[in-house]
C-alpha cells in the first residue's frame, strides 16, 4: 500500500477542503494480493466516506446483503457508517482509495457503483509524479488535486455544491466574528452560551461550527487562546503571578497554578523559569 496524500490539518479554514467540511482525507494506492492483510473482510463500517477505484481486476463488497460488483474502471461509494466487507477479489486487483470524512455530507447516504471519470486518472499521474519530485510547492498541488478527485465522485453520488458553500460562507463569517469576540473578552471566562448569544445561533449551532472548521468545542477553543494569553503573561515578566491570576479572572492562585499545570504540564512558576 502507497499513501500518496494524508491531510494534515482538516481544521485549517484557509484549505480548499474546508468548503465542504472535509477531514482526515487520505489518499492510498492498494495492491490486493500483497495488501491482503490490510484489508479487513469482515463486515465493519466507518465514521467517514469510503470510495475504492479500481484500477485493474475486480472486487465484491456485500452491503446489507446485496452484492455490489466493481471492475476496471468503476468505483464504489460507500457512505458512512453503512455496514460493507469484501467478499471477493481478483488475483492481481489494484485501486485507489479516497476515504475522509465530513459533517456536511450526510445526506449523501447510498451506496454507488459508476463509472471512474477518465480526469482521475489524469490527476493520479500528476500526484505521483508531484509526490516523487517532491518540491516546495508540492504539497499545495497535490492537496488542490485530491480535493478535485473526491469533489469528481462527490458529484457522481450526488453532491449538493450550493448549500454546501453557501454554509460553509455563513459559517466563516460567523467564525471570524466569535473569534474576535473571544480574543476581546479572553481574560473572562467565556461560555458556549455566550458565544451563542452574541452570534445570535443555539449553542448546539455553535458547537457544530467549531467541530467542523477548528476540530475541537467552543470550550475546548476558548481554553486554548487562554493558555495561549497566560503564556504571553508569563514570558513578558511584567506581571506577579498573583497578578496574572487575577487578571484572567480566576478564583484564587491556587486554580490558576492547577489551571496552568493541567494545560501545559508544569505550574506557572516553573514555566516562567524556563522561558526566562
Amino acid at each position: 500500500m502507497k499513501i500518496y496524500f494524508k491531510q494534515n490539518d482538516g481544521t485549517n479554514p484557509s484549505s480548499v477542503f474546508s468548503s465542504f467540511g472535509i477531514t482526515d482525507c487520505y489518499l492510498k494506492h492498494l495492491y490486493i494480493d500483497s495488501d491482503a492483510n490490510k484489508v479487513t473482510r469482515k463486515a465493519h463500517h466507518h465514521n467517514g466516506f469510503e470510495i475504492h477505484i479500481i484500477e485493474k481486476g475486480h472486487q465484491e463488497y456485500e452491503v446489507d446483503g446485496r452484492i455490489y460488483s466493481a471492475k476496471s474502471g468503476e468505483f464504489f461509494f460507500v457512505p458512512p457508517y453503512v455496514r460493507h466487507k469484501i467478499v471477493n477479489s481478483s488475483t492481481g486487483t489494484e485501486k485507489y482509495s479516497i476515504t475522509f470524512s465530513s459533517t456536511a455530507l450526510t445526506y449523501l447516504d447510498d451506496c454507488i457503483i459508476g463509472s471512474i471519470p477518465h480526469r482521475f486518472f489524469e490527476n493520479v499521474k500528476f500526484i505521483t509524479n508531484e509526490y516523487h519530485n517532491s518540491k516546495g510547492i508540492s504539497v499545495q498541488l497535490i492537496e488542490s488535486s485530491v480535493f478535485e478527485c473526491a469533489v469528481m465522485f462527490l458529484r457522481l453520488a450526488g453532491l449538493r455544491e450550493e448549500a454546501c458553500l453557501k454554509q460553509s460562507e455563513t459559517d466563516d463569517l460567523r467564525l471570524d466574528s466569535v473569534k474576535k469576540y473571544i480574543a476581546d473578552n479572553i481574560e473572562s471566562w467565556i461560555t458556549v452560551g455566550d458565544i451563542a448569544a452574541y452570534c445570535y445561533v443555539s449553542p448546539k449551532q455553535v458547537t457544530r461550527i467549531f467541530l467542523k472548521h477548528e476540530g475541537m468545542t467552543p470550550a475546548q477553543y476558548v481554553i486554548k487562546r487562554r493558555i495561549s494569553y497566560i503564556q504571553k503573561l508569563l514570558e513578558s515578566n511584567r506581571l506577579s503571578l498573583k497578578e496574572i491570576s487575577e487578571k484572567m479572572n480566576f478564583q484564587n492562585e491556587y486554580y490558576f497554578n492547577a489551571f496552568v499545570k493541567k494545560h501545559l504540564g508544569m505550574p506557572p512558576g516553573e514555566y516562567r523559569k524556563m522561558v526566562k
